[in-house]
């Protein structure tokens, strides 16, 4: 198995590992009942409402939409870099992200994941 990225885990999973961490490590040992009321809770905390029926939830392997954006970004460093590392670093940095973006004016929360497809260099003024 990989060791695991935890910058690429994204924050209420690894809070939900920790709640169900701590339940496994308690002087008086694992506990089912404690382990749904933590994860019932969690799912209240991040808006889901558990007692949901299960026809009502969406599956999870809906389509997704895809948008594509161009973004320059700037990198410095404290050494010279060989192109082709800053542009696997920077591949590397968002490949697999995964960004809690909400949206004020439903109160919803979505996860958007980012992929790199080609990282190169910002053209430059003639």
């Amino acid at each position: 198995m990989n060791p695991i990225n935890w910058a690429r885990v994204p924050g209420p999973v690894l809070d939900l590992l920790r709640r169900v961490k701590d339940i496994e490590n308690r002087p008086q040992g694992w506990s089912d009942a404690v382990a749904a009321d933590a994860v019932s809770t969690w799912f209240l905390d991040h808006g889901v409402d558990p007692n949901v029926p299960a026809h009502q939830i969406p599956a999870a392997d809906d389509e997704r939409v895809t948008y594509e954006r161009l973004i320059q970004v700037t990198c410095t460093a404290y050494w010279e870099l060989d192109e082709r590392d800053l542009d696997s670093a920077i591949a590397a940095a968002v490949n697999g992200t995964v960004v809690r973006v909400e949206d004020n004016e439903a109160s919803e929360m979505h996860w958007i994941e980012l992929d790199v497809h080609e990282v190169t260099p910002f053209p430059c003024c003639p």
